[in-house]
């Protein structure tokens, strides 16, 4: 199995002079040229390391907030830090409705992501993901949960995810991110 080496390129933008945004362009070109060719080595690497690498086990899953367009308003969804179970990662969720109060939603996130689909991922490609969400409170209402992860490296990607509420699909884009605990 082979891995290519990672090299983070960060591109800094300066709020004026044209000399300084031309010069950091330059600079980070000869960095992205730098990259290319780094990632060129092709280095050996051991299955058990990529096995760790392919499934953080101690690590948390961080999702970011997002946002979807409601008739007359909007619906955030906030994700909290899921904690990986076995194959199961899992924490708390809350969906807030403006203007319409009485349609917010909190509960339990649980999503399944399988070794397999760790390392479909660390070869970029991208990955269809399942699980629930269970409605907190006397009817503990459970939807099916699907997403669709698009990583650009083992350890962040853009994430797009869907549910139904009340005959209505919610599709919501974000991105995730792996994080130390």
């Amino acid at each position: 199995m082979f891995i290519f080496p990672k090299v983070r390129i960060r591109i800094r933008p300066f709020k004026r002079g044209y000399f300084r945004d031309t010069l950091y362009a330059l600079t980070n070109a000869r960095a992205a040229v730098l990259a290319v060719m780094l990632g060129v080595l092709i280095l050996p690497v051991s299955g058990e390391e990529v096995a760790a690498r392919s499934a953080p086990a101690n690590r948390v899953l961080m999702i970011e907030r997002s946002f979807t367009k409601v008739a007359g308003g909007k619906a955030t969804l906030i994700i909290g830090p899921l904690r990986r179970t076995n194959d199961i990662f899992g924490g708390e969720f809350q969906m807030k409705v403006v203007p319409y109060f009485f349609k917010n939603d909190q509960g339990t996130l649980a999503i399944v992501i399988t070794p397999e689909c760790f390392a479909k991922a660390s070869k970029g490609l991208t990955v269809d993901i399942t699980g629930t969400a269970t409605t907190a409170g006397k009817n503990g209402m459970v939807r099916k949960i699907n997403a669709v992860a698009t990583p650009v490296d083992n350890d962040h990607g853009a994430l797009k995810l869907w549910f139904t509420v009340d005959e209505r699909k919610m599709v919501f884009e974000t991105k995730y991110r792996f994080a130390e605990p």
